[in-house]
């Protein structure tokens, strides 16, 4: 996860990805790595992704205020405002 943090700091999404993408293999629980994984699929432009990202965080702990209000952000950006506004009521 660190290293991933790292690249991604660089710039190199990709590269981030990667090394998220095996810290939660190793740990499926690993909320940090989730929570990164999020935003290098949101510097992607890949809204899906992150959403379902924070929305296994939420899933894993209902009472994330941090993970409800990204995924908000997302859903605002989305034009999707009946679940930003759920998400931020939350």
């Amino acid at each position: 996860n660190s290293r991933g943090i790292a690249w991604f700091d660089k710039g190199d999404t990709d590269r981030a990805l990667a090394d998220f993408n095996e810290s939660i293999r190793l740990d499926p629980k690993n909320i940090t790595a989730i929570g990164n994984r999020a935003a290098a699929f949101r510097e992607k432009d890949d809204d899906d992704h992150a959403i379902a990202d924070y929305g296994e965080i939420i899933r894993q702990d209902p009472r994330n205020a941090r993970a409800f209000f990204k995924r908000g952000i997302i859903y605002t950006s989305k034009g999707d405002n009946d679940h930003a506004i759920a998400d931020f009521s939350a």
